[in-house]
């Protein structure tokens, strides 16, 4: 052949490997792009598939995965103009797991999952990273293994691994029973879920390994810590046979009876040198994991999840069951239900807010309606009756009563005398006020939930099951005044919300959620209520809402875990005038949006948010103002909200106004200035502004000094609303 010819055939070749390669390499680096956008990272994805990729995962866990990650797919809109939309399902991290040939990523995605379901991210990473540098000299930093932690629980809040560990756990109280029924070992079921390094660098290659060649080689762990977990890791997840011998000699088998066990469990006690063996046909070591002295973390400490439907049972099993076996039909959970609703519900009744003291109680009132409360304890108490009338006869037992001193059902008693025949050690007191302890915080946590508007939707929402929520009030009034008696229970500032934000994120994460007006978790959201575009009239500031989902940027696709206000770019109002004075006036708006929009920027693990308004005055033309949905939040806190009317006055087209009041438009701040000035006689001025947005900036600015802020709700009249403004001492800016 003419060379010619074989030089341009040869250089054509080139060019296509040059082409092919240059969109591989176009590919890879818009797919580094989106992963960065959720704060993952393409070449430690990529690592991790390297290891925990090798192992196969059981065809029916695969299957159930995917099936609930399709099913969860969503978009929804923060508000109608708002960049920001809620996003569920998956992201880049999983598409790719889904969709490429290779099933190392599916693999790595799965595994990562379920141990980032059950162990806190951050240690998870720290003690990952220490592993992948043992078994290659080099690893990534432990910031950058969080990131992709985050972006698989993000992208994939599925509850399965619950039942699985719920599986896990019940056979092995059976056999601990069955073997010791009078003192049935339960510590390493209930007490012993942190994971130690050593069983996950194990974890990172031997159960490859004895999947590769499992007539060849078996692994023995002896160790007390996280057996739960590795049970559910090498069985449900990977398909191998696991036996887990007890230190009383009892042995459950996990897979076929007959079958050599791929993995063996040995439970130790604390004081005994953890190790996991990879042993060979004959028994001989192969390979040996103990603890390093040097490492800088020994164990992950667990932050396991429960689904929130019937997570209080869940809560009250794990309590009773931390000593001796109680059956799941035994009468005390239901006994100790209806007395945690009961506390809940005489609780709810009198609720005020901590920092109006020196006004009226009827301003001051943040009782909430006893249907919200049975609703919330329906769904964490899913699994047994509760019922509107079942809790009636046990606030009798609660009335007038600090939580410590709560009439105990004969059920609950009975359980504290099987366990002192086990542990006689404990004492009735002690185990009293365990239990009572325990009806506390269980009860607070149904009040808070209370607050979450439609919590019967959010029964998927994962929950932590370690809470020292005492702890998050111990320097307030609510915890103090939280008890069965009559006297009111001053609440502090958002106690509710931190309540579940703490259940959700876990403590360590409380520090970094300060200041976000939505706050994002394992594919799950806590949202204020001033950020749906509701008429801000109707909004409860110790209410908001959860949902599915995580806060994306509509255009760039970017996911965060919290959004929190961004720069204030002032207001530029027009001068405050007094409209009408006389007996009566019309209601009406003088002020209306003409344009809303939302500014949006990324900060690091967060979005900041800015909302502008363009508002039209009647006679004083078109301005801007800017504010942000914490600050509004925190404004709505101290503003006062009238009470609905019963009155019987027919609608008419004018309200009566009196020589005390006055109705103004204007820069709302300086009205509140002309009146401490007195350049405003009136102590009472009436703003006309009916429409909400027009409203916003108006709680900006105006809060605090001399002057108070009512606001009409939408179940009370004008003259209503204005003789409750009246009983107010002081200037009153009412917004109708």
């Amino acid at each position: 052949m003419d060379y010619q010819i074989q030089l341009n055939i040869q250089l054509l070749d080139v060019g296509r490997v040059v082409k092919y390669s240059a969109n591989k390499v176009t590919e890879l680096v818009k797919f580094a792009r989106d992963l960065r956008k959720t704060n993952s990272d393409v070449f430690v994805e990529e690592e991790l598939a390297d290891i925990l990729g090798r192992a196969r995962i059981n065809t029916e866990v695969q299957d159930i995965f995917k099936r609930n990650v399709l099913q969860n797919t969503n978009i929804i809109s923060l508000a109608g103009e708002s960049p920001i939309v809620f996003s569920t399902g998956a992201g880049p991290t999983l598409n790719r797991a889904l969709r490429e040939q290779d099933p190392k990523y599916l693999s790595s995605v799965i595994q990562l999952s379920f141990l980032s379901r059950f162990y806190d991210r951050s240690d998870f990473s720290v003690v990952l990273s220490q592993c992948m540098s043992k078994r290659s000299g080099e690893s990534f930093g432990a910031r950058s293994i969080e990131g992709v932690l985050e972006a698989c629980t993000s992208q994939a809040s599925i509850t399965i691994w619950d039942s699985y560990m719920y599986a896990a756990e019940q056979k092995l109280r059976q056999t601990s029973l069955s073997h010791n029924s009078n003192c049935p070992n339960l510590e390493a079921i209930f007490q012993g879920r942190s994971m130690s390094a050593t069983a996950i660098l194990a974890g990172l290659d031997y159960f490859f390994l004895v999947q590769t060649l499992p007539e060849n080689r078996k692994i023995v762990a002896k160790t007390f810590r996280g057996i739960g977990a590795m049970i559910v890791w090498a069985h449900y997840l990977l398909g191998l046979t696991v036996h887990v011998r007890d230190r009383h000699s009892g042995v459950t088998i996990f897979g076929a009876s007959e079958e050599t066990p791929n993995l063996l469990i040995q439970e130790t006690v604390p004081e005994f040198e953890e190790e996991i063996l990879l042993l060979d046909a004959d028994s001989e070591i192969v390979l040996r994991c103990y603890q390093d002295p040097e490492d800088q973390l020994c164990f992950v400490g667990d932050q396991e999840k429960h689904a929130l439907l019937d997570w209080g049972t869940e809560t009250m099993r794990r309590h009773f069951n931390s000593a001796t076996l109680i059956k799941d039909e035994d009468p005390v959970y239901q006994d100790t239900a209806s007395l945690i609703v009961a506390v809940a519900l005489n609780a709810s009744a009198r609720l005020v807010y901590e920092e109006l003291e020196d006004i009226d109680k009827q301003f001051r009132d943040l009782s909430i309606e006893a249907w919200r409360v049975f609703d919330s304890a329906k769904t964490i108490f899913q699994s047994l009756s509760i019922k509107k009338e079942m809790p009636i006869a046990d606030l009798d037992s609660v009335q007038e009563r600090e939580i410590g001193d709560i009439i105990l059902p004969a059920s609950i008693r009975r359980v504290h005398e099987r366990v002192q025949s086990v542990r006689p050690q404990l004492s009735h007191d002690f185990l009293r006020r365990e239990t009572c302890f325990l009806i506390g915080e269980l009860a607070f946590t149904v009040l808070s939930l209370a607050h979450v508007y439609d919590i019967g939707k959010c029964a998927a929402l994962p929950f932590s099951l370690r809470w020292d929520g005492w702890g998050l009030f111990r320097q307030s009034r609510t915890l103090e005044e939280f008890r069965g008696g009559k006297a009111d229970i001053t609440v502090v500032r958002d106690a509710f919300h931190q309540t579940a934000v703490e259940l959700i994120l876990g403590k360590h994460m409380i520090a970094r959620a300060r200041d976000s007006f939505i706050i994002s978790d394992f594919g799950w959201s806590v949202i204020l209520g001033c950020t749906h575009g509701v008429d801000l009239s109707e909004v409860r500031p110790s209410m908001f809402r959860i949902q599915q989902g995580v806060p994306t940027h509509a255009r760039t696709g970017e996911r965060k875990r919290f959004i929190e206000d961004g720069s204030d770019w002032g207001k530029t109002l027009p001068r405050c005038r007094v409209v009408d004075t006389g007996a009566s006036y019309v209601p009406r708006s003088l002020a209306c949006v003409t344009r809303r929009r939302e500014f949006c920027t990324s900060v690091g693990d967060r979005f900041q948010v800015t909302v502008q308004l363009h508002i039209k005055y009647e006679g004083l033309g078109e301005t801007t103002s800017s504010y942000g949905y914490q600050k509004l939040h925190d404004n709505l806190w101290c503003c006062l909200r009238t009470k609905p009317c019963e009155c019987s006055r027919k609608p008419s087209d004018r309200a009566p106004l009196g020589f005390s009041a006055a109705t103004v438009t204007g820069d709302p701040y300086e009205v509140g200035a002309m009146m401490s000035c007195r350049k405003i006689a009136q102590r009472i001025c009436i703003y006309l502004a009916q429409e909400h947005r027009a409203l916003c900036f108006v709680y900006k600015g105006i809060i605090g000094g001399d002057c108070r802020v009512v606001i009409k709700t939408k179940d009370c009249c004008e003259a209503c609303a204005l003789t409750a403004a009246s009983s107010l001492q002081g200037n009153v800016l009412l917004l109708v």
